[in-house]
């Protein structure tokens, strides 16, 4: 009886680059929209605008400067937006102008409080402060 020969599969040279933090599904999308419109919050942030706001930043976090990378598992510098005004707070807008890139780890510390309250270090502060409001 003849042995059946293991086929090899071919080594894929051609495979697609590992996606940069510009990189959105259409399911993340639809769920990004779906959770804020939960909260009260019109979802009005294009993805051209978030890559507008990375690129402001230099596509570092807003507090701790650390350079944000793309993952689609938990990652301590994943690039997540991070609404100054919080979403539970009735003033929240989904704007460019009340969101900045920041790592994981910052985004959840800072949790539902006010920047100043979070920010115990005044020059972060009016550094952000500078950044959005030109």
């Amino acid at each position: 009886m003849k042995e059946k020969k293991k086929r090899r599969r071919p080594k894929r040279t051609n495979r697609p680059k590992k996606p940069n933090v510009f990189y959105e599904t259409p399911r993340r999308a639809w769920g990004r929209r779906n959770r804020l419109r939960n909260l009260g919050v019109k979802a009005e942030l294009t993805l051209q605008q978030w890559k507008d706001i990375l690129i402001l930043w230099d596509n570092k976090c807003a507090y701790c400067d650390v350079e944000l990378v793309y993952s689609r598992r938990y990652h301590k510098h994943r690039a997540t937006e991070e609404h100054v005004i919080p979403t539970s707070d009735p003033r929240c807008t989904d704007t460019p102008d009340n969101i900045v890139p920041a790592c994981a780890d910052c985004n959840s510390s800072k949790k539902n409080r006010d920047l100043r309250e979070w920010l115990d270090n005044d020059e972060r502060y009016e550094r952000v402060m500078e950044v959005l409001h030109g």
